[in-house]
């Protein structure tokens, strides 16, 4: 007969979860430990980000706390760029649609964001820019079948 007794349950959940957090006795004094240990196979973004989910916690901070960071000098412009630059690597002098390099385009991007659009802005920038492709224009350029009537 099988005991499913609340202690035993109990027991059989943190055993299975014990090898996700490291083997750490009372702390009299400070000492590193890796709390990632369990994925220290991963590289280290792969290894927080599947903490993350597993742990059920957010990994990193959200972009409005790396936002702030930037306004305050902690994380500089100078640093964004070069990490672009390592990162795009051989492309990144590369010519987008006419209006700048690759790497022009992302630190605009990373730098100063991507503007939200809603409501009646982003009614607008859909009906009377070419935002998006539509092959269908009415004569006032509007695309068929999006906002006003054609």
């Amino acid at each position: 007969m099988v005991d499913s007794s609340p202690h035993q349950s109990l027991t059989r959940v943190i055993d299975q979860l014990a090898h996700l957090l490291p083997a750490q006795g009372p702390i009299s004094i400070f000492i590193h430990h890796n709390t990632l240990h369990a994925f220290e196979h991963l590289p280290f973004e792969d290894a927080v980000g599947r903490a993350g989910v597993q742990l059920g916690r957010e990994p990193f901070l959200a972009e409005s706390r790396y936002r702030e960071k930037l306004a305050s000098g902690r994380i500089r412009a100078k640093d964004v760029e070069t990490l672009l630059t390592e990162q795009l690597g051989a492309g990144a002098g590369e010519d987008v649609a006419g209006v700048g390099s690759r790497l022009d385009l992302w630190r605009a991007v990373v730098l100063h964001g991507i503007p939200v659009a809603t409501g009646p802005e982003l009614s607008w920038i859909l009906e009377e820019t070419e935002a998006l492709p539509f092959p269908d224009r009415s004569a006032g350029g509007r695309p068929v079948g999006v906002g006003r009537s054609a």
